[in-house]
C-alpha cells in the first residue's frame, strides 16, 4: 500500500515545482515598474535631473531588482542627495525619498566658476561668491574636479579635514586659499592668518590652537600678522 503512494507523492512534488517556476516567470514578466514617484524628505519634489536618473529604472522587475543597491550607486552616488527610503507599491510603482546632502563649503576656481560642495563631494553650481566656508583654489579646473560632477577626493578630504579641525577649535574662517601642496593660507576672523601645507592639516590647526592659547604669546598680541605652521616649531611674522 505504501509503495503505491510513492508515484503520487512524486507527481505532487513535480506539480508544485512546475507551479512555482510558472509563478516566478509570470511575476518577472507581469510585475514591472511603470511609475517612479520621487520626493524629498521635507515633502518637496525631486529636481528634474534626479527624476530623469530614476526614470531609467522603468521597466525593471519589481521582485527581482535590488533597488537599494542601485539607488546608492552611480549615477546617484554623485548627486547631492542621500537615499532615505524606497518602497515598492504593487503592481507597478516605486516610491523613493531622498534627503538633500548637507553643504560643507564653497569652492572658487581661477576661471571664475563657483560651487557649493556637499558632504559626499558633489558639486552644485552657483553664481557669485559662496556664503559658507569659502575655499579659493589656484590652478586649472581639471586639477580639482572629476568627470562625475564631484571634487577630486584628495582635495575634498583635505578641505573637509581642515574645516573640521578649525571648527573643533572654534576658529572663525574667512577663507582658505590653496596655492600649492606646500602653501595653504588660512584667513581667520578671530586669529592671525596662518600658512600650512597638505601633510597634516589637523595637526597644523592643533599647533595653531596651542600656540594662540599660550600665555607666552600675550606680549605679542596684536603684532602677529601671519603664523607659519609648516615647520616643527611655528614661525611668527609680525608687522605688515
Amino acid at each position: 500500500m505504501t509503495a503505491q503512494k510513492h508515484p503520487f507523492r512524486f507527481a505532487g512534488l513535480v506539480v508544485v515545482a512546475v507551479t512555482m517556476c510558472l509563478l516566478v516567470v509570470l511575476s518577472h514578466q507581469l510585475f514591472r515598474i511603470n511609475k517612479i514617484v520621487c520626493t524629498l524628505e521635507d515633502g518637496g519634489q525631486c529636481p528634474n535631473n534626479l527624476q530623469r536618473q530614476l526614470d531609467n529604472m522603468i521597466g525593471t522587475a519589481v521582485f527581482f531588482t535590488k533597488y537599494e543597491a542601485l539607488l546608492v550607486a552611480e549615477p546617484f552616488a554623485s548627486e547631492p542627495y542621500t537615499l532615505v527610503s524606497h518602497n515598492k507599491i504593487l503592481p507597478d510603482t516605486l516610491s523613493v525619498v531622498f534627503r538633500p546632502e548637507p553643504l560643507l563649503y564653497g569652492l572658487k576656481l581661477d576661471n571664475g566658476n563657483t560651487y557649493y560642495v556637499g558632504e559626499k563631494g558633489s558639486l552644485m553650481n552657483i553664481s557669485g561668491n559662496p556664503d559658507t566656508n569659502s575655499i579659493h583654489a589656484t590652478g586649472p579646473e581639471e586639477q580639482f574636479l572629476t568627470d562625475h560632477n564631484t571634487i577630486n577626493p584628495h582635495f575634498h578630504s583635505l578641505f573637509a579635514t581642515t574645516l573640521s579641525a578649525l571648527a573643533k577649535h572654534q576658529f572663525e574662517l574667512s577663507e582658505i586659499s590653496w596655492q600649492s601642496p606646500t602653501e595653504i593660507k588660512l584667513k581667520l576672523r578671530n586669529a592671525p592668518d596662518a600658512i600650512m601645507d597638505e601633510s597634516n592639516p589637523a595637526l597644523a590647526v592643533e599647533k595653531l590652537a596651542l600656540l594662540l592659547n599660550s600665555k607666552n604669546l600675550e606680549e605679542l598680541e596684536g603684532q602677529i600678522s601671519v603664523i607659519d605652521l609648516r615647520f616643527e616649531m611655528p614661525v611668527l611674522r609680525t608687522g605688515q
